[in-house]
């Protein structure tokens, strides 16, 4: 080989190693990270493309795919119910599209059972990923009907997944009535020796999976929630150890924070909402760090192959396209007998004015629930019909009324039952679906053929005991009347009920007692359908456009008195009223939007007007603190004007008024706090209502967004002296004097704001005596914060929110002592820099590529030199010389033709 060809040998190896190098760095570029990735929802209720979709989940797990070996897409239950879909294929559908999208675990909710106990089994076995469950069980031996648990492969980890559903599903759905032959409940969930068993059951299911099958992490699905106030899934994870995230479902609300384990050990808890609003994310990492976020939105994908951007909902959104195309063809298929044209109406029966208020007809007599109580009662020839409020899900607004917007407004198509039952039950079962008022209640009855008088002022007495209820008071529920005859307690009447209630649904134990006297043809859906369309001759007629005063309520539960009459001043009206009988009620603040635009604060307030005159009223001012969380504790008084949007008689007297708040404001918004109830009405006339109900029931850190929340203001201001701020192994320790305050809380939440979020840390706080304190932070998260310029930082211990003032001037001792805690430095450790192995990899190739390069050109200096002596000693051949080639054939070319590149093949 002469030196030129060897030159070029050199060369072609050296390209070959810098291309090579190139390309195994894009090789290491493009693989997918080994840790772990969970997806989750719960609650879906068939919204199979509103909000985010399932669609949009399933190109957010696609593009997960791209980056991560191991995507786990998990749902924590009520996903059959709750739209036109899931009620005409009773779930079947539902669970078509969940095999389509590949969910991996799935348990079950409470609303799984809806469409009876054998289509729950059907459903279960349809499911590719079958369901789990580990407390619903046969009651004599407690085997489960489903598996407890799911073990999932992922890489070289294991994860386990336990199902747990509310032990209360089995009093409020009909499991409780379905009895074998000696008259005993078939089914459990555990919900006996106050749940004892459960937490033992769980237990030994969190062992097995730990011990025996050797599971590297526990994930606990909760189909509980939160914010329940006898049970909830902070009293579950009480009792058990080694669970390492909390996966939560049933309450339908957005949070992601912590809670504790048996051992005071730290748990996430996460729950996204319902109705596919947002998507869990939770990542395993390798070095076993396990990190969750909230997902509001699906982001645009790089490569747009196989996505599609749509208008849903008020904005554009991105979802995968063969989901998309699979959900309209199932739209497509049900779309003859959904848009059938069944009657029409010239009014809205209205159950609410926006879809997140609470329904009206769970807390009073509603025209939708008159509607469906007399289609029941009628189809059935009966003589009464009982309506449980709470089935009734939607508005039915004027027009032309198809079958969908029937399904819509009841999408149960639960069977109606006849029962005979004596005056007496019935004066229970009325008695305790009003029970808990002033709150609303799925259970509150809507009638047909039946009136009553309903005082709220009256305590609640209701006790149930051993399967039997006993009022020890004066009842709430008075002067009851059968079509106008008062009822009679030991008569005997067909009563006609949806069959959820009568097997003891929302509670209505007392109909389990008795049999059923007939089974009518019709289901709630198809009685209303067919109501409309032959009893009303398609037309609905105006008495239902207004209350038929079957449900007279004469008092309302801690309204508030108004010292002097409250009157329009540019109202000319002469009509009188009784100072002392006029009250006014914050009833409740409900719905609350931030996830549109974190500037503004938005939400719908209920007001009570008992004897006011309202017609004037179209707007009230209401005093509120809005809370900034922006490294330090802001407080802002505001005056948000709420404009009424609707108004509906909610007795005698009264009229319940709809009123929609919206205010801009500065910041990102963390809390918002009812300073005062003090309101003033159409600009001009302050009302003091600061005694009223609302001040007691406002929310309890009703969280409806990660960055945004409710939370009833309970403040505690403690001045830290001297205080200082440093790292002590990856800890964050502040520690100093307070003012003489004793600190009795331990656990702490320390917040802080980054751009457009809040990142909450965890901290161990100590009171250490002679008015000292430590407090321990552990974050897990990088954090970028700058304290200067602020003295404020704001803990939540959950119980009371304190607000820690530091009194060293304008900044903290962390900027004035240069060995305290630099946080930009403390940023670079937590997030690591560029590794000792990787600049030692580094380095090797640098030198490798001088060598190489040094080479080259030495021996091309060489090559030069010789070639000159050559042509010196040999000059080239004149213009008459002829030189005759190798003649070489096509066949020998193409034999030793180097093929080309293929490609690479990157996974």
């Amino acid at each position: 080989m002469n030196r030129g060809k060897f030159i070029s040998f050199l060369f072609l190896l050296n390209f070959y190693f810098i291309e090579g190098s190139k390309n195994k760095n894009i090789r290491k570029l493009q693989e997918l990270s080994d840790d772990i990735v969970i997806l989750h929802v719960n609650d879906v209720h068939c919204a199979i493309n509103k909000t985010i979709g399932y669609d949009g989940f399933a190109l957010y797990r696609n593009e997960m795919k791209k980056k991560y070996k191991n995507v786990i897409l998990v749902d924590v239950g009520d996903h059959i119910q709750g739209g036109s879909i899931g009620a005409i294929s009773k779930g079947e559908t539902i669970i078509k599209l969940m095999n389509k999208i590949e969910f991996n675990v799935v348990t079950i909710g409470n609303h799984e059972f809806d469409y009876g106990i054998d289509q729950l089994y059907k459903l279960g076995n349809d499911l590719s990923s079958k369901y789990i469950c580990s407390n619903f069980c046969f009651r004599k031996n407690k085997t489960t009907i489903f598996d407890p648990y799911k073990i999932i492969e992922a890489g070289n980890k294991k994860i386990g997944f336990i199902g747990v559903l509310i032990p209360s599903a089995f009093s409020k759905t009909y499991l409780s009535s379905l009895k074998d032959e000696n008259n005993e409940p078939i089914y459990d969930l555990l919900a006996d020796n106050n749940e004892k068993n459960l937490f033992e059951n769980v237990q030994a299911n969190i062992n097995i999976l730990k011990n025996d099958k050797k599971v590297d992490y526990i994930v606990l699905l909760t189909h509980i929630g939160l914010s329940l106030e006898e049970f909830n899934s902070q009293v579950l994870l009480s009792k058990l150890e080694n669970v390492d995230i909390v996966i939560d479902g049933n309450t339908h609300e957005i949070y992601n924070t912590t809670i504790k384990d048996k051992n005071n050990k730290e748990i996430q808890i996460v729950q996204t909402g319902n109705k596919l609003e947002s998507i869990g994310q939770i990542i395993i990492k390798k070095n076993g760090i396990i990190t969750s976020e909230i997902i509001e939105s699906v982001p645009e994908p790089n490569d747009k192959e196989g996505s599609m951007n749509i208008y849903r909902d008020g904005q554009k959104r991105w979802v995968d396209k063969e989901i998309n195309n699979f959900i309209d063809n199932i739209w497509e298929d049900y779309s003859d007998e959904l848009n059938k044209i069944i009657g029409h109406s010239n009014f809205d029966l209205l159950i609410n004015s926006e879809d997140n208020e609470p329904s009206m007809c769970e807390y009073q007599e509603c025209t939708l629930g008159n509607l469906i109580a007399d289609a029941m009662k009628d189809l059935s020839n009966a003589e009464i019909a009982i309506l449980n409020g709470g089935a009734i899900k939607k508005n039915l607004l004027n027009g032309n009324l198809t079958s969908k917007n029937i399904i819509d407004v009841i999408p149960w198509y639960n069977t109606i039952v006849v029962k005979r039952l004596p005056g007496q039950v019935i004066l229970d079962a009325l008695e305790l679906g009003v029970s808990n008022l002033p709150s609303p209640s799925s259970g509150f009855p809507q009638v047909s053929g039946l009136t009553f008088e309903l005082n709220s002022d009256i305590n609640n007495s209701v006790k149930i005991e051993s399967d039997k209820l006993n009022v020890d008071g004066e009842r709430r529920v008075s002067n009851v009347k059968v079509n106008g005859e008062e009822l009679n307690l030991t008569k005997l009447y067909n009563v006609s009920l949806l069959e959820f209630v009568g097997n003891g649904g929302d509670g209505f134990f007392m109909f389990t007692k008795y049999n059923i006297s007939t089974v009518s043809l019709y289901t709630d859906t198809d009685s209303l359908i067919l109501y409309i369309k032959d009893n009303l001759k398609g037309e609905i007629p105006e008495i239902y456009n207004d209350l038929q005063k079957r449900i007279e309520i004469s008092a309302v539960h801690s309204a508030n008195q108004l010292s002097e009459p409250i009157l329009d001043n540019s109202s000319n009206s002469q009509a009188t009223y009784d100072n002392q009988s006029q009250q006014i009620q914050l009833f409740s603040i409900h719905s609350y939007k931030f996830y549109e635009n974190p500037y503004m604060i938005e939400f719908g307030i209920l007001v009570l007007f008992i004897n006011y005159p309202t017609d004037k009223v179209s707007s009230i001012t209401m005093k509120l603190i809005i809370e900034y969380i922006r490294l330090r504790f802001l407080e802002e008084e505001e005056n948000v004007t709420c404009i009424i949007e609707s108004k509906k008689l909610y007795s005698k007297s009264s009229e319940m008024c709809y009123f929609h708040c919206s205010k801009e404001v500065k910041g990102p918004i963390s809390t918002i706090s009812l300073i005062s109830c003090d309101i003033i009405i159409n600009g001009n006339t302050p009302v003091n209502s600061s005694t009223s109900e609302i001040a007691k029931n406002y929310g309890e850190n009703m969280q409806n967004q990660t960055n945004n929340y409710f939370s009833q203001r309970r403040n505690i201001n403690i001045t830290f002296d001297n205080c200082s701020v440093y790292i002590e192994k990856n800890k964050l320790i502040f520690k100093g004097k307070t003012n003489g305050f004793k600190i009795t809380t331990k656990e702490s939440l320390l917040v802080f704001a980054q751009g457009e979020s809040i990142i909450n840390i965890m901290c161990d706080i100590n009171d250490e005596g002679n008015n000292t304190f430590k407090m321990v932070c552990e974050p897990t998260v990088i954090i970028n914060v700058d304290f200067s310029g602020n003295n404020e930082v704001y803990i939540n211990d959950y119980k009371k929110i304190i607000m820690m003032d530091f009194e060293n001037g304008k900044s903290l001792a962390i900027f004035e002592d240069e060995n305290n805690l630099n946080l930009k430095k403390y940023k670079k450790t937590i997030s690591g820099d560029i590794t000792f192995g990787q600049i030692f990899f580094i380095t090797i190739l640098f030198i490798a590529l001088l060598v190489t390069i040094f080479i080259i050109v030495f021996l091309c200096k060489k090559s030069i030199k010789a070639t000159k002596e050559a042509k010196e000693t040999n000059p080239p051949p004149s213009e008459n010389n002829n030189m005759t080639l190798p003649s070489t054939s096509k066949e020998e070319i193409d034999k030793n033709n180097i093929p080309g590149d293929a490609g690479l093949n990157i996974n």
